[in-house]
């Protein structure tokens, strides 16, 4: 919502969550910004290797846990243009800092 308030940034939110998007919605119709700001439900990796990344992109990843999933070898290089920002939650893989390992890698890997 912030990027939305504060910039002249377009908005993709993704949510798996029907009762998310709603509340998204809510918000964005309370902060005059739902012209901004498309709303959708699942993303996959798919999504972002077949994205057009046309203008200067920021995402910013919160998906508890499948980060390993959505950023892989497939997808990687159409992100060439695009910052990211991942939280990665390594709690819920085996090993410490498993998947802060594997993205590091493939990141660096593709850079």
């Amino acid at each position: 919502m912030g990027l939305a308030l504060k910039t002249k940034a377009n908005v993709i939110a993704y949510d798996i969550d029907p009762i998310g998007r709603d509340l998204c919605r809510l918000n964005a119709i309370y902060n005059n910004v739902l012209n901004k700001i498309e709303i959708k439900g699942e993303i996959t990796s798919y999504h972002i290797e077949n994205y057009s990344f046309m203008q200067k992109t920021l995402i910013i990843c919160d998906i508890e846990g499948t980060e390993l999933d959505l950023f892989n070898t497939n997808n990687i290089k159409n992100l060439i243009h695009t910052d990211l920002l991942i939280e990665v939650h390594d709690f819920m893989f085996e090993g410490d800092n498993e998947a802060s390992r594997k993205l590091k890698m493939l990141f660096k890997k593709n850079s």
